[in-house]
């Protein structure tokens, strides 16, 4: 069974302070988060996106698992954006994943 979305973090993962002098309780707290949400692989970029074998013609499976990886993706970048000032949130729209975030 699939967990739910959360698209909120607790208000214990803070918002990341403009001149940053606040990352290592950032840091800390979105990395418990996202820990417990099942998506820091993908902040970390160890959850890598699926290639179907066959790039042409993708089985049902690889392209499900391929949608599944990009949703989860997704969240996982919706997430950290919503902690970021905004200046940072804008300097990153142009990343493909959330590790490139």
């Amino acid at each position: 069974m699939p967990f739910p979305t959360i698209l909120e973090l607790p208000p214990t993962v803070p918002y990341l302070n403009a001149n940053g002098h606040n990352w290592a309780a950032f840091a800390m707290h979105l990395q418990e988060a996202m820990l417990a949400r099942r998506q820091w692989d993908h902040l970390v970029g160890t959850t890598t996106h699926p290639v179907p074998k066959d790039a042409a013609n993708p089985t049902s499976s690889e392209h499900e698992a391929i949608k599944a990886w990009e949703r989860e993706d997704t969240v996982a970048g919706y997430l950290l954006s919503t902690r970021l000032p905004d200046w940072l949130c804008l300097s990153l729209d142009n990343s493909t994943s959330a590790k490139t975030q």
